[in-house]
């Protein structure tokens, strides 16, 4: 395993993420995983991947210590991401193909925000005293449970599951609650579907499971024991390919501009701005589910919106921005034309050639040896160590 007491940083790139996995073998299970402990001064992971691991990462540091952005978490034997206290964002995390958990949250007040999670047993596990926000996720295909909440009289704070899509599993949200919960389990602006058992089931008398401007449809039981009521549908949401994976809706969906701007998030799964105008009249109103409707593209409008890459607005087309059409990176360091402030650019990342990484010149002084030019290059100005 890799434990971190002090500081860990990786940063890839979407095209060139940071992979960690075991040095030999590709069984889940092989290694245990990454560890931020409760000493840990800073954990920051942005594209990376950990694979075949038992519990993928594992953190139990306070606060907002942890902070990771753009995970995949691929094939583990138990659980692919453990939160075991803090109050920290983790964006855009997909877990796939663990034996147990996707998420388990055993303390803390996390929030969950973009998750994808499918081909688990439970989707996202609350355990008491914990509470969560799920926002913007897309949870599918799990054996057991979509999202599961265990409350009591201690639980921290009240779990949301808001503007996600929950599809095929044997109970989409489940509530265990025992007698003295003062929390809530809220469920809003959320398309919940095509579960065998309930699409959202309280099991006991106790605590409350509020449903609001939610489409709960084709589960074997919509909706039991649940509180609320207003704005909520039961109509088939018209997804472009539930068992192709797309769970995005057609123009027809009454799911469009269905939702509610109460507690509202301000992109959706993708990240695409909400609200937006889906169905063309009464202006921009929030849909539900994990994914805003696109009525139509405007590469410009420094919204990203299906198909775009990217949109960066009026800079799009300027060096280190999006391109001009919104297909991709624009000019920059790297794409082997030398443009904006570029002394040269060789589409490479060799630092012992005439041109560097960063697209600057190669010199004495800049620390590299180039090749065949220089004997040696210590990137200082002494002449009285081994290199002048």
């Amino acid at each position: 395993e890799l434990t971190v007491d002090g500081t860990l940083e990786v940063r890839g790139t979407a095209m060139a993420p940071v992979v960690m996995r075991a040095r030999s073998g590709v069984s889940a299970g092989t290694w245990y995983g990454v560890v931020i402990s409760p000493v840990a001064a800073s954990a920051d992971l942005d594209h990376a991947q950990i694979r075949h691991a038992r519990r993928a990462l594992d953190s139990a540091a306070s606060g907002t210590t942890t902070d990771v952005d753009d995970l995949l978490i691929d094939s583990c034997s138990e659980t692919g991401l453990h939160v075991a206290d803090g109050a920290s964002t983790v964006s855009r995390v997909a877990i796939t193909d663990c034996v147990i958990y996707g998420v388990y949250v055993y303390d803390g007040t996390p929030t969950l925000d973009g998750l994808f999670a499918d081909d688990t047993r439970y989707g996202v596990f609350v355990r008491t005293p914990a509470a969560a926000t799920i926002q913007n996720a897309v949870i599918r295909d799990q054996a057991l449970y979509g999202v599961y909440v265990s409350m009591n009289s201690s639980s921290l704070d009240d779990t949301s599951v808001l503007q996600s899509t929950i599809y095929n599993s044997n109970i989409g949200v489940y509530l265990s609650a025992s007698s003295g919960t003062t929390r809530d389990t809220v469920v809003r602006n959320s398309i919940v579907t095509d579960n065998s058992g309930y699409g959202a089931r309280r099991a006991s008398t106790s605590g409350r499971l509020e449903v609001t401007y939610s489409n709960v449809w084709g589960n074997g039981t919509n909706l039991s024991s649940t509180t609320g009521g207003t704005g909520n549908l039961s109509a088939n949401p018209q997804y472009v390919n539930a068992p192709g994976g797309d769970l995005r809706v057609m123009s027809t969906s009454v799911t469009i501009d269905a939702g509610t701007a109460s507690g509202a998030i301000p992109n959706d799964h993708a990240g695409v701005a909400r609200p937006l105008d889906g169905n063309g009249f009464g202006g921009a109103q929030y849909d539900m589910g994990a994914y805003e409707y696109v009525l139509m593209a405007m590469c410009g409008n420094g919204v990203v919106e299906p198909p775009e890459v990217c949109d960066d607005g009026g800079l799009n087309g300027s060096y280190g921005a999006c391109a001009s059409d919104c297909s991709g990176a624009g000019p920059r360091c790297g794409d082997g034309v030398r443009n904006g402030p570029e002394d040269c650019d060789d589409a490479n990342a060799i630092e012992t050639d005439a041109c560097l990484s960063d697209c600057s010149a190669a010199s004495c002084g800049d620390g590299f040896v180039q090749a065949g030019v220089e004997m040696c290059d210590d990137g200082n100005a002494s002449n009285t160590d081994a290199c002048v």
